[in-house]
C-alpha cells in the first residue's frame, strides 16, 4: 500500500511529517484509529533492531483499542499520533509482505504440516500451510500458534506470546489488510524455537488464585518483572477472545515462570498504607502534580484518579506522551500502562492486587523515562 503517509515515513521526510502533524491538530474529525490503520501495513515491516520483536506494532494496537473505545480526547489523540509517527520515522524497516494466493491442489492436515515446517525451521513452508489453514479453520490456526508461542515464554521474556497476541487478535483474526504480513512475521519468529512435543494441561482462570498470582507478577522492578504482569493481563484477555471462547489456557506456563519470585512486601505495604489525595479537577492540574520520578506521589495521584471516575486513561496517556524524547523512549512505557489499567478495571480482582499492577507500571516509567540506561 502506497500512501502519502507511508511515502513520508519511508523517505524520512521530517519537514513533510511536521506539516502533516500540524494539520492533524486542526482537523475536528481526526482519528488516532485511522492513523494506526494507515500505518499498520508499514509497521508490520519493522526491523526492530533494539527490541527484536513487534513492540511498536503492539504499542500501536493497544492505543488503537483505547481510541476506538472512546478513551481518548482529541488533544490526547493528537499528542499520541505525534509520538507514534515520530517513532515510526526513527525506526528501521525492511520491505517484507505476506499474502495468500489461491490455486493449487488442497493440502491435507495443513496445521500438522505447518508445525512440522516450523520444527524444521522452514518459515516459508509454514506460511504456505498457514495460509490454507487460515482459509479452512482460522480459529484453530490462531489458537494453535498462540499455544505454541507460550512454550517460549521463559526464553523470550514472553515476547513470543505478548507481542503477538494483539497481532493475532486485532490483525489476523479479523482479516485486517496487514494480517498476512503479521502472520508471516509471527511464523518467522516462532521458527527460531523448537516445537514442543507436549503442552501443559489447559486451565481456566477461575481455577487459579488470580489475586495471589497478580500480586506475584506485579512484584519487583525492571523489564522481566514488568513482563510478568503484562503477560498475565494478556492471558486473561486471551481467555475472553472470540477465537478462544472461554476454553482453558496454558496458565501453568506462566505460574512456572514466576514460581521463584517473592512477593514485594515493600510495595504491598506502601499501597496498603497509602493515603490518596483529592483527585485533580482537570488535565492541567493533573499534569502539574504528576512527576513520574516521584514514585509515591505519582502512584497516589494516579490511584486517586482511577478511584474517582475521572478520565484517567486520557490524562495518563497524554501525561506519558508529554515526556516523549526519541532516544530514551521505550514502548514498554505504554504497554505496561495499558496492561495495568486493563487489570485495574477488572472487578474480579481485589483492589490491592490491581493497585500493585498500576504501581509497578508507573515505577518502571518513572525509573527510565529520563534515565534510559
Amino acid at each position: 500500500m502506497e500512501t502519502s503517509l507511508r511515502a513520508i515515513l519511508a523517505k524520512k521526510d521530517v519537514a513533510l511529517l511536521e506539516e502533516l502533524m500540524d494539520r492533524m491538530e486542526s482537523e475536528k474529525n481526526f482519528s488516532l484509529t485511522s492513523i494506526v490503520d494507515e500505518l499498520m501495513p508499514f509497521l508490520v515491516m519493522e526491523a526492530n533492531l533494539q527490541y527484536g520483536s513487534f513492540h511498536q506494532v503492539k504499542m500501536n494496537l493497544f492505543l488503537r483499542r483505547l481510541a476506538g473505545a472512546g478513551y481518548f480526547s482529541h488533544p490526547t489523540q493528537v499528542k499520541l499520533a505525534r509520538l507514534i509517527l515520530k517513532e515510526a520515522m526513527n525506526s528501521n524497516w525492511i520491505e517484507v509482505r505476506g499474502g495468500f494466493l489461491q490455486g493449487g491442489a488442497p493440502e491435507q492436515d495443513t496445521l500438522g504440516k505447518m508445525l512440522q515446517s516450523l520444527g524444521e525451521k522452514n518459515a516459508h513452508n509454514a506460511f504456505f500451510y498457514a495460509g490454507q489453514a487460515y482459509r479452512e479453520n482460522p480459529r484453530e490456526l490462531v489458537q494453535g500458534l498462540l499455544w505454541l508461542s507460550t512454550a517460549s515464554i521463559p526464553d523470550t521474556l514472553s515476547h513470543s506470546f505478548s507481542c503477538f497476541l494483539p497481532v493475532m487478535a486485532d490483525l489476523v483474526w479479523p482479516g485486517h489488510p496487514a494480517g498476512p504480513t503479521a502472520l508471516l512475521s509471527f511464523l518467522m519468529f516462532l521458527s527460531r524455537f523448537p516445537v514442543p512435543h507436549n503442552l501443559p494441561t489447559p486451565v481456566k482462570s477461575g481455577m487459579l488464585d488470580i489475586n495471589s498470582l497478580l500480586q506475584t507478577c506485579a512484584s519487583g522492578r525492571g523489564i522481566e518483572n514488568l513482563h510478568h504482569m503484562i503477560t498475565l493481563q494478556l492471558f486473561l484477555q486471551w481467555e475472553k477472545t472470540g477465537f478462544n471462547k472461554g476454553r482453558g489456557l496454558p496458565f501453568r506456563t506462566l505460574e512456572e515462570w514466576v514460581a521463584e519470585k517473592t512477593l514485594d512486601q515493600d510495595r504491598l505495604e506502601a499501597l496498603e498504607e497509602m493515603d490518596l489525595p483529592a483527585p485533580a479537577n482537570s488535565y492541567e492540574e493533573f499534569a502539574e502534580r504528576f512527576d513520574p520520578e516521584e514514585k509515591d506521589s505519582s502512584v497516589a495521584q494516579t490511584l486517586a484518579l482511577l478511584e474517582s471516575g475521572v478520565p484517567a486513561h486520557d490524562w495518563l496517556f497524554r501525561a506519558y506522551a508529554s515526556y516523549y524524547q526519541p532516544d530514551p523512549w521505550n514502548p514498554h512505557f505504554f504497554t505496561g500502562l495499558y496492561s495495568a489499567l486493563d487489570l485495574y478495571k477488572s472487578l474480579e480482582i481485589q483492589s490491592l492486587a490491581r493497585r500493585m499492577a498500576v504501581a509497578q507500571a508507573l515505577e518502571y516509567f518513572g525509573e527510565r523515562v529520563n534515565n534510559p540506561g
